[in-house]
């Protein structure tokens, strides 16, 4: 290939050219000796190419191989940072839980409870002796007589919400208002504990 450049720039024909190379025409001592360092001098150029271009490689390699390396201790300090942002949320809920809990139980321990007879009425049962409460209102589902709380006072019984708006004559009794008086029969006598909420 040297030969046939060379071949060229002394004048000759291409066909000239490959002729004297694949024949060994004859040259020179002196032509064979600048083509040689001709090519040498290509080779030599074209290593010290070939080497600056793999330095530049191995310079941009190790330069985003530090770059994953600073990713890198970046992701595993944003996933540590996760890890004990969820440690102290579970440590957040659990303190909430508990709280929940005590909550509760202050709210169990307000109420009072009061051991009652309970009982039921309604009117024209034959014992209620007027149409109107102690407060003055007519008696609805929901109300209650009882002495010893105000009126107005919430009471808890079997899961169920009164309100004393009457009195009874005896104390120690929960008296229930209903429709009917076959209810009141059906419902009868009972003994229970139950919650003074205000």
């Amino acid at each position: 290939m040297l030969y046939y450049v060379y071949q060229i720039k002394g004048g000759k024909s291409a066909k000239q050219a490959i002729r004297t190379c694949s024949t060994g025409g004859r040259m020179t001592q002196k032509k064979k000796i600048v083509g040689s360092l001709i090519l040498a001098g290509m080779l030599i150029g074209s290593n010290v190419l070939w080497y600056n271009h793999t330095k530049e490689l191995e310079v941009k390699l190790e330069s985003r191989s530090q770059a994953i390396e600073v990713l890198d201790i970046s992701v595993k300090k944003q996933a540590e940072y996760v890890n004990e942002l969820k440690v102290d949320l579970q440590s957040k809920n659990e303190e909430i839980s508990e709280l929940k809990g005590q909550v509760q139980k202050a709210q169990q321990l307000s109420y009072r409870t009061m051991q009652v007879k309970v009982s039921a009425y309604a009117l024209n049962d034959g014992l209620t002796p007027n149409s109107v409460m102690a407060n003055g209102e007519v008696p609805y589902v929901g109300c209650a007589a009882m002495n010893g709380l105000p009126l107005g006072t919430r009471v808890r019984y079997n899961g169920q919400i009164y309100v004393i708006k009457d009195r009874v004559a005896t104390d120690g009794v929960l008296d229930i208002f209903m429709n009917s008086v076959a209810e009141c029969n059906e419902f009868g006598v009972r003994y229970a504990t139950i919650e003074i909420l205000d």
